[in-house]
């Protein structure tokens, strides 16, 4: 996962679109290229917390910490990029997830 605060890098995740290829380049000089597959965004019902609870914005469903981590970064091999949503003067209120499977 690459995670980047919403008002620095983050900012760019918005900007990413299903489809699109994300070229991810290692230490190394290796490459791999990810399809962005779409985006999930959250509330933090405790925006200042490691394990605040989180609804689903497309859903409503609440979720626990650990089932977001499972839901987002699980599964197969996949970039997720992580930034979080303000909202309402709260900087962390949510968290955006955009997905980018290896292609």
């Amino acid at each position: 996962g690459l995670l980047a605060h919403n008002y620095l890098a983050g900012i760019y995740y918005y900007d990413l679109v299903p489809g699109q290829v994300v070229v991810l380049i290692y230490g190394d000089g290796s490459t791999e290229d990810y399809v962005v597959s779409g985006n999930q965004e959250y509330q933090a019902l405790s925006p200042n917390s490691a394990t605040s609870n989180f609804v689903d914005l497309a859903t409503g469903e609440t979720l626990t910490s650990t089932q977001l981590f499972y839901a987002v970064y699980g599964g197969s091999l996949r970039t997720t990029f992580q930034t979080c949503i303000a909202q309402g003067g709260e900087p962390s209120w949510g968290r955006l997830f955009v997905i980018a499977p290896l292609e």
